[in-house]
């Protein structure tokens, strides 16, 4: 009998891969499907596709190279969307980078709140001493907790945005 694990890996298997390549399909009936129907430059892709292509790609994990086959009964404009996809997921990465740089500064602030704290400490008397040495303990922990406890899913997601911003496309008439 098979476990759960080894169907699982059989099912994204034999849904996903085509000749050893990992293949997202997207079956659409008419190009307008891949974008924002409220985007007027119509370049924008839609919430639906970045949903499905984000909850696919993090199913096939790990993985390297990822080929999106868009399925349409008339030819579409592969690198029209091409385009799009390295725009959207080049803007979400530059949103990651944009979190971890404020991320480095507020470890920063908390290392210097921290050390201020003490160096007060040391230089006060036993009250104000307490106060200071408890923030400067308080900073600590909350720099502590900032490294430690990375936020993993956050990490995923970053992984996934290269991905798919790098994936090759394909058109396939149906």
């Amino acid at each position: 009998m098979i476990n759960r694990k080894d169907r699982l890996k059989r099912y994204l298997k034999n849904k996903y891969y085509r000749d050893d390549k990992k293949v997202i399909e997207l079956k659409i009936d008419s190009e307008e499907q891949l974008y924002n129907k409220y985007d007027s430059s119509s370049e924008m892709i839609d919430r639906d596709i970045t949903s499905y292509l984000e909850a696919t790609t993090e199913a096939l994990l790990p993985l390297g190279e990822i080929n999106i086959c868009i399925k349409s009964p008339k030819k579409c404009d592969v690198e029209k969307f091409k385009r799009s996809l390295n725009m959207f997921y080049g803007v979400k990465i530059l949103n990651v980078e944009r979190y971890a740089t404020i991320k480095r500064k507020k470890e920063a602030v908390l290392l210097l709140i921290a050390a201020l704290s003490f160096i007060i400490a040391l230089s006060t008397v036993d009250i104000v001493s307490s106060i200071f040495s408890f923030i400067g303990t308080l900073s600590i922990w909350q720099f502590t907790d900032m490294i430690i406890f990375r936020d993993e899913e956050k990490i995923v997601k970053e992984f996934v945005y290269d991905i798919l911003e790098d994936a090759s496309v394909y058109n396939v008439l149906r």
